[in-house]
């Protein structure tokens, strides 16, 4: 990442052996939830929820960078910073950038301390940005028993839809009842507008609960791929997952036909998507801590990351697929690779080429049942610290497991087991970078984990089997520069 004169970064923040070194997140402070992407004249512009005042969620204000490549970034002033007095006083939320007849605007929800929806605008290449001098929509739709007081109504997702303008904003009703169950659940609220200034209500677009304990739905999003609809959307109360949904929507409401997880850990919330100049739809999300706040978070100034963009497809039986995006492979060094061979039961192969806390692995093996095929990294030479991906072959599950990861306590350490079909065979891409997991596995289910070694020799990287013999066909790794 490259900055400009209006940043200053803190040798300590750089110098934390946890902060990644390939994934994007600020020079310092909070992140959270990714805004906004949207191309201009040929460059990603990125926002993000961001308080540049701690590592801690207070006061958002938007941060933004722009990308030429997906892969470095170049921090820009801050776009919007709550307002003193004012309808976003207490925080400038979630929302989305569209350009309408020729000027860059954003749209999101702001916090003073009722939810209302908000527009700017840029006239000088998204450098700055004029805030409306009023919300464009404050009030709740007639008719529905909205949680929260004041009422929880968030996270604008806007997209042109002929010759106006749809918007979803995320919420939740108190009197829900899904598969026959009562109590609160998710609904997507849908408005129409021709000028994104005056917004007519249309009605509820979905609704349902994806967790026992939804509250709210946020951060939705609709789009298109080939023949299908796709819907993305985070709950709360569960604040863990972004799940999909992919189906048909009419132009009042959506019909799922199949429901699904975008990332099978507790780390990888918030996802929005953007479709880029080569109709490319691709996928961030939040990758929130997994360090207690109240110990190590304060001590590292820095809080949260971007996750690598996800190219999406649909497969033909609607269920979703997602591919890391070719241009990561630009930050590859030398390529180790190591295959065909076999593993017998029992057996383990230490890969001392590839030690580092900076990788990206990718095997393709065989594992029969009976067999269980893992991938050892940030482990320790006597093995005390190690984080685990493990493909079961009878079970048909990816486990990635961070419970040895660390010595230090305050942390949250977890086994992530996902149902993961196969006919004996599993390709796997593994991105590592020092505190951060990404694990794809044949493009259908991923995980996303977060690790934070104490010892500074937990940089080894293994191959090991257990229960039977597994054949690994290819095995290739290589060290990633840092953006």
């Amino acid at each position: 990442m490259t900055g400009s004169a209006s940043f200053t970064f803190d040798t300590a923040v750089q110098a934390d052996p946890h902060r990644p070194r390939f994934h994007f997140l600020p020079p310092s402070g909070w992140m959270n939830d990714p805004n906004g992407l949207v191309y201009v004249d040929g460059r990603l512009h990125l926002f993000y929820q961001h308080n540049p005042n701690g590592p801690f969620h207070d006061r958002i204000h938007w941060g933004h960078a722009v990308s030429d490549d997906l892969v470095h970034w170049q921090h820009q002033p801050i776009a919007l910073t709550p307002t003193p007095g004012g309808y976003d006083t207490e925080g400038c939320w979630s929302g989305c950038a569209v350009v309408h007849d020729g000027v860059p605007t954003l749209v999101y929800t702001g916090l003073a301390p009722r939810q209302v929806q908000c527009l700017a605008t840029s006239s000088d290449g998204l450098v700055t940005w004029t805030k409306e001098p009023a919300p464009v929509l404050g009030e709740a739709p007639p008719g529905l028993a909205i949680v929260g007081d004041p009422a929880e109504i968030r996270d604008p997702w806007v997209w042109r839809d002929g010759a106006h303008w749809s918007m979803l904003l995320g919420s939740g009703v108190r009197n829900g009842t899904t598969d026959g169950v009562d109590g609160p659940e998710g609904v997507l609220l849908l408005y129409r507008s021709s000028d994104l200034r005056t917004w007519a209500y249309v009605g509820v677009a979905h609704r349902g609960r994806f967790a026992s304990n939804t509250s709210v739905w946020e951060c939705p999003n609709l789009f298109s791929l080939g023949d299908r609809d796709v819907l993305l959307v985070s709950e709360q109360l569960e604040y863990k997952h972004t799940y999909v949904q992919t189906g048909r929507f009419d132009g009042r409401t959506f019909t799922p036909a199949w429901t699904g997880n975008t990332d099978h850990g507790s780390f990888f919330y918030a996802g929005l998507s953007v479709l880029d100049p080569g109709r490319r739809r691709l996928l961030f999300g939040w990758i929130k801590e997994g360090r207690a706040y109240d110990a190590t978070r304060p001590s590292a100034s820095w809080s949260g990351v971007l996750s690598l963009a996800r190219e999406l497809r649909v497969a033909p039986d609607g269920t979703l697929r997602m591919t890391p995006a070719a241009e990561y492979a630009a930050l590859r060094g030398h390529e180790h690779a190591l295959g065909p061979l076999r593993l017998d039961a029992g057996a383990r192969l230490g890969v001392p080429e590839l030690q580092g806390d900076a990788l990206e692995l990718a095997l393709h093996a065989r594992v029969p049942a009976g067999a269980k095929l893992s991938l050892l990294v940030r482990t320790s030479p006597d093995g005390q610290e190690r984080t685990v991906v493990r493909y079961a072959g009878t079970e048909q599950e990816l486990h990635v497991d961070t419970t040895a990861a660390s010595l230090a306590t305050a942390v949250t350490p977890e086994c992530v087991r996902a149902r993961h079909a196969s006919d004996g065979s599993i390709g796997l891409r593994v991105f590592l970078d020092r505190s951060v997991l990404e694990v794809f596995a044949d493009d259908r289910t991923c995980v996303t984990a977060r690790l934070y070694p104490t010892r500074l020799d937990a940089l080894e990287v293994a191959l090991e089997a257990d229960g039977a013999a597994v054949e690994i066909d290819t095995f290739r790794g290589w060290h990633l520069r840092s953006i």
